[in-house]
């Protein structure tokens, strides 16, 4: 202590403890968290009691109750959740497995995950993989050594033979028996149920849309890589795209535009037997997506013949077409009509209106959590996939 200067000085609060009788109590040290013991013995009951009423149960009268909850609050305790989760048998969490928050409707899906688990009393851990199935593996094995009590996962991968990783297969396979999981899209050869948008059904609407405003040529834009070209919502969107003409009568009037997008190249070794064959896949570098989005803009102009209806993988490549249309001196949708997929709140806030492929997350999100509970009956039976059919809503753009 500094000459001359008084612990008051050095920790004022300590007089004021002093005045108010609210100082350390014997055998509780400052630096020591409140306890439950504490609580319990300061108001003359047993920690059991005190238990009950900060885990909301039945068991101890209203005058009681009210009599605890006080001393909790004065003596500032707070319940350690992690702690209590290791001790219990259900830790009521539920793991969440996403590639990445940048891409909107991921983000989106995620706040909604989350807003279902706590509206049913469940907490939710979120994990990113960056689009890597070894972190994806990583974060699968966590979450079962976690003991949560269901695990929605948002993968990249369409076929598990995609998936540089034997030992993913098996923990998708057995450890979904265990911990329940479930995917926002199918993933074949995984044995995981999947709750999925019917893509399909959606393009093929956009198409029929179109056709119906006179349109004879089409382009169906998209930004690829290896690994995107695995996900089955791409697939998706390419037969939904033929189907459309087919149905249209214009088999032969669409074109599919594509644009690599630049990659984070990563290896992986993958064990079988007495081989050792290198993998080697990649996943998007969001840093470069307007690079990519330039390219689609060039061989859009550079199409023969230039279509004048443009069905488009996402809002946010739809909203940068528009905006090459326009710095062309053209017009949306007088020259070229435009559409897009997600209908995030961008679509509508666009310079022109964007008629989109809306994409319910909200029922996608529901169904996924519905899903992780009914595992909790011994003898359910989940289907392969639920497919949720998405809605064409019409803006100016189209």
């Amino acid at each position: 202590m500094v000459e001359g200067m008084s612990e008051d000085i050095l920790d004022p609060t300590k007089k004021e403890k002093r005045r108010n009788g609210t100082g350390v109590s014997k055998g509780h040290h400052a630096s020591q968290s409140p306890r439950l013991i504490d609580i319990a013995k300061k108001v003359g009951v047993s920690v059991q009691a005190v238990s009950l009423v900060l885990r909301g149960a039945e068991g101890v009268g209203p005058a009681m109750r009210e009599k605890i909850q006080k001393e909790v609050q004065r003596i500032g305790y707070r319940r350690n959740r992690f702690a209590s989760k290791f001790f219990s048998k259900k830790t009521k969490t539920f793991g969440v497995v996403v590639p990445q928050l940048a891409e909107s409707w991921i983000g989106l899906l995620a706040e909604e995950l989350h807003h279902n688990a706590v509206t049913i009393g469940f907490d939710t851990e979120i994990f990113l993989t960056n689009h890597d199935p070894v972190q994806e593996e990583k974060v699968l094995d966590d979450l079962v050594g976690m003991r949560v009590d269901g695990i929605a996962l948002v993968s990249r991968y369409w076929r598990m033979s995609d998936i540089p990783s034997t030992h993913y297969i098996k923990v998708m396979k057995e450890e979904a028996q265990r911990v329940p999981i479930v995917t926002s899209s199918l993933i074949l050869g995984s044995g995981v149920p999947a709750v999925s948008h019917d893509l399909y059904q959606g393009v093929r609407d956009a198409v029929i849309h179109l056709a119906g405003r006179g349109h004879k040529n089409f382009a169906l834009l998209a930004m690829t890589n290896e690994s995107v070209e695995r996900v089955s919502s791409y697939r998706y969107r390419i037969g939904g795209f033929r189907r459309g003409l087919r149905d249209a009568g214009l088999p032969d009037a669409g074109q599919i535009i594509s644009a690599q997008m630049p990659k984070v190249v990563m290896s992986a070794q993958v064990t079988k037997g007495n081989q050792t064959p290198l993998w080697t896949i990649s996943r998007p570098n969001t840093d470069y997506y307007k690079t990519t989005i330039r390219e689609l803009v060039k061989r859009l102009f550079a199409a023969t013949p230039r279509p004048t209806a443009v069905i488009c993988a996402n809002d946010i490549i739809a909203i940068h077409i528009i905006r090459a249309i326009e710095a062309e001196g053209l017009k949306v949708p007088d020259d070229f009509a435009v559409v897009g997929c997600d209908d995030t709140y961008l679509a509508e806030m666009a310079a022109v209106p964007l008629t989109t492929i809306s994409l319910d997350l909200k029922s996608q999100a529901q169904q996924m959590i519905a899903e992780l509970l009914s595992f909790q009956h011994p003898d359910y039976r989940p289907p392969r996939e639920r497919r949720i059919s998405p809605r064409l809503v019409v803006r100016e753009s189209a």
